[in-house]
Formats: C-alpha cells, sequence, structure tokens
C-alpha cells in the first residue's frame, strides 16, 4: 500500500482545520445574529406594551390626524425613541385597509403624513397581519439601503371574538375524552381525535394528545406533528418550553392547566391559550382555550439600518478564520523550512510524530466545534 507523503498529510490537516475553523466561524457568527434579533424583538415588544390603546383608537389614519392631539403626542414619542436606539431607521405604526393595501398610521418621521401608502416594508412584515407572529426579518434592501425590521401586531382586547371558547369548555371535552378512551380504548379515541370532523373538534376547540414523553399521540389540525417528540420544543421562537410544564405536572399531579402562545386555526393569529389537561394511563389528554388578543387595529415596525448587524457578525467569525490561518501556517512550516526540521534539536519530536499531530490537531478543533454548539444550546435554553 503506498504511503501518503508528508505534504499530502499537511494538505489533509490544513483542510480539516480550515472546514472546522469555518463551521465555528459561521455558527458564532449565526448566535450573534439569532441575540441581536432577540434583544430587537424584545424591545419592539416592550414599544407596544408602552402604548395606549384608547389612545390609537382616536386615529384614523388619515391627513385629519394632523389636528389630533394624541398623533402629535405619539409621533414626538416615537421621534424621541427613535433617536434613543442606536442605528434606529424609523420606528412606526402600520395598519391594513380592508382591500389589503398597507399605509402608514404613524411614523417617526414627521414627514411621512398618516395614510401614506407603506412600500419599503420587509418581506416577512407582509405576512403578520396573517399570521400574527412577531418577528425579527432578514436583511433586506430597499432603494435607501440594507435594513432588519422587527413587527408586533397590537391588538384591542375590548374588541373579542363572538363564540369563544372558555376553558370550562377545554375541561368538558378532556373529560369526555378520557371517558370515551376507558370505554372503547386506545387505538379508538385516537382515531377519532385525529378525525377532521370528530366529535372532539368543535371550531378553535380541539382535543390533542401526548404520550408521557410529549410525543404527539393525535393532533386533528396538525397531523403532521404525529410521532413527533415536542418535549424540548418552544411554542414560539423566545417562548416558554410549554411541554415541560405540562410532563411534569401530568407526572406528579395528574391533571392541571399550562399557559402558552399557539397559532389559532379559526383566526390563523397566534394567542395566548390556557390548556387543560389529564392523564389518563400512559396518555395525556389536553384542550385549550384561546385568551384572544382582540381585534388587530395596527402593528409596530422597528426598522435598524442593518450594517452593524453584518459587521457585528462578521466580528464574531473574524477569531476562528485567523486562528485556522494561523494553524496552517505552522503546519506548512514543518515542511517548508529551509533548514528541515529533523536537523533542529528542539523540534525533533514535531518532525518524528507530524502524523499524530496532525490527528490530535484536528481532533481538538471538531471537539471544540461540537462542545461550542453544545454550550450554545444550553444557553438558549436556560
Amino acid at each position: 500500500m503506498r504511503r501518503v507523503s508528508r505534504k499530502g498529510l499537511i494538505a489533509l490537516g490544513s483542510l480539516v482545520v480550515l472546514v472546522s475553523c469555518m463551521l465555528l466561524g459561521l455558527r458564532s457568527s449565526m448566535n450573534t445574529y439569532e441575540d441581536m434579533a432577540e434583544e430587537l424583538l424584545f424591545e419592539a415588544r416592550l414599544l407596544v406594551q408602552s402604548i395606549s390603546i384608547r389612545q390609537l383608537r382616536s386615529l384614523s389614519g388619515q391627513e385629519s390626524d394632523l389636528g389630533n392631539p394624541v398623533y402629535t403626542r405619539l409621533q414626538k414619542q416615537f421621534s424621541l425613541i427613535a433617536d434613543s436606539i442606536p442605528d434606529c431607521r424609523s420606528v412606526s405604526l402600520v395598519a391594513r385597509r380592508p382591500n389589503g393595501e398597507l399605509f402608514t398610521l404613524l411614523d417617526s418621521d414627521e414627514s411621512l403624513s398618516p395614510g401614506t401608502p407603506f412600500k419599503n416594508l420587509s418581506p416577512e412584515f407582509k405576512q403578520l397581519f396573517e399570521t400574527g407572529i412577531p418577528f425579527v426579518s432578514s436583511p433586506y434592501k430597499n432603494d435607501s439601503g440594507t435594513f432588519v425590521s422587527a413587527g408586533v401586531q397590537i391588538f384591542d382586547p375590548a374588541a373579542q371574538r363572538l363564540n369563544q371558547a372558555s376553558l370550562e369548555d377545554a375541561r368538558k371535552m378532556v373529560s369526555d375524552a378520557v371517558a370515551f378512551y376507558r370505554k372503547n380504548g386506545r387505538k379508538a379515541v385516537l382515531d377519532e381525535i385525529n378525525k377532521n370532523d370528530g366529535i372532539f373538534r368543535q371550531g378553535e376547540l380541539y382535543i390533542f394528545v401526548y404520550d408521557r414523553n410529549m410525543t404527539v399521540m393525535a393532533n386533528p389540525m396538525k397531523k403532521e406533528m404525529i410521532g413527533m417528540n415536542h418535549l424540548d420544543q418552544k411554542d414560539w421562537t423566545g417562548g416558554k418550553y410549554f411541554r415541560r410544564e405540562m410532563k411534569q405536572i401530568a407526572d406528579t399531579k395528574g391533571s392541571g392547566t399550562v399557559s402558552y402562545e399557539y397559532e389559532n386555526p379559526v383566526t390563523r393569529q397566534w394567542e395566548g391559550k390556557t390548556a387543560y389537561f389529564e392523564r389518563a394511563d400512559e396518555l395525556i389528554f389536553a384542550a385549550g382555550a384561546y385568551t384572544g388578543k382582540g381585534v388587530s387595529i395596527t402593528a409596530l415596525n422597528l426598522t435598524l439600518d442593518a450594517s452593524k448587524w453584518k459587521q457585528e457578525a462578521l466580528y464574531a467569525a473574524l477569531p476562528y478564520l485567523i486562528l485556522a490561518v494561523l494553524l496552517i501556517i505552522l503546519l506548512w512550516l514543518s515542511v517548508l523550512l529551509p533548514v528541515p526540521l529533523h536537523k533542529i534539536p528542539s523540534l525533533t519530536f514535531l518532525r518524528r510524530n507530524l502524523d499524530l499531530i496532525l490527528i490530535v490537531t484536528g481532533g481538538l478543533v471538531l471537539t471544540f466545534f461540537a462542545a461550542w454548539m453544545v454550550h450554545s444550546k444550553n444557553m438558549k435554553n436556560r
């Protein structure tokens, strides 16, 4: 068998080091972006909480708002907020007309009059009124530059939906499902729950079932989830591990309630939800009542210049790229030095054990990469 030359081993070792460090750098950049995105979304949520719904009801989205003291006060407030946030491009309220057109309700830039069609929005924002899911966009470009934005809908809780299911309705449905299970058995109850027109599906109220490890056994609204374990899944990015809480209560008390956010199958909006659940043998039966955010009246759009985000992501990856270059230089010096290493007494060990050193170096880099991935995941889960 032909032996691989030392230059070949050096080339292989260089490739391993380069790829490993690039992966580390990429992961570091992604973590940096995710951290900045979570911070931006947090700021947007805080802004939404600071806005008075009563004051928003007095805005019409027309030029007549310019003479409204509430509009003037809010516009100055938004302008101060935009000035206080580094790299902030604008803070605005966006509303939607019945024909689907998005327009400015209020903007930190006083040159934008109420009612002005909103054109420079991220692609994600255009879906916000359909999904109701708060988001942070990927960097996007328009005529003014590259930006990133966060969007959060604002609801009027005084305008509740009719025929909204209650937590008591959820309790009764769970009780009926457990009784059905006791009478007809496991397969029969799971089949019935998974039916599109089954007795355990009534509008936004429906039964869903986990086993005691939080693997989905039945869900008429999301059948694609059946068989998937969701113990470590949050209700939304940055949210809570509500299924862990369900498991802990079901294992210790047998039944209880848990609150989280989830998509309402009727409104297609993400809303607060309180679920009642009950353990029966190895199954956990649950049903939830959506708390209802009310009717959407506008959405906050917080837009930042994305250039800093790109710089921060690059800076996060830079140390690993520098490490890769240094390691590769050291490896190639071992064969390209004018004086052979075996003639340098202090480097004899390096020359004789080059193969082992290459393997150990690549292994250490890969191990560090794996450890960093696990550490990052654990930090996110706290």
